[in-house]
């Protein structure tokens, strides 16, 4: 999801490596991908569950194991995904890309 945008609004390929470095890359071990987000501190849990991985993480460990759905993630992630779809098509239509 943040890929897309990123890609439309790096100026360069460089850019985009430093968005990957200073946002995917962390994000993919501190969202909950290798532990559970739970055994983080409180504080660090709301900063954790403002990203989208942090909830495709929980909806997938619990289709995995099964565990109730945590249906609230997966509505998070809807809202995730219409809001960069709609601020991808705003930056497409006013800008030459």
């Amino acid at each position: 999801m943040y890929h897309n945008l990123a890609t439309l609004i790096a100026k360069s390929h460089q850019n985009l490596a430093t968005f990957n470095s200073l946002v995917i890359l962390p994000m993919s071990f501190l969202c909950g991908t290798f532990f559970s987000a739970s055994s983080v501190p409180t504080i660090f849990q709301y900063a954790l569950y403002l990203f989208p991985l942090t909830h495709s993480g929980l909806c997938i460990r619990a289709s995995a194991l099964g565990w109730a759905f945590p249906w609230a993630s997966l509505l998070v992630l809807i809202a995730f995904g219409i809001a960069f779809y709609a601020i991808d098509v705003y930056l497409l239509k006013t800008r030459k890309v």
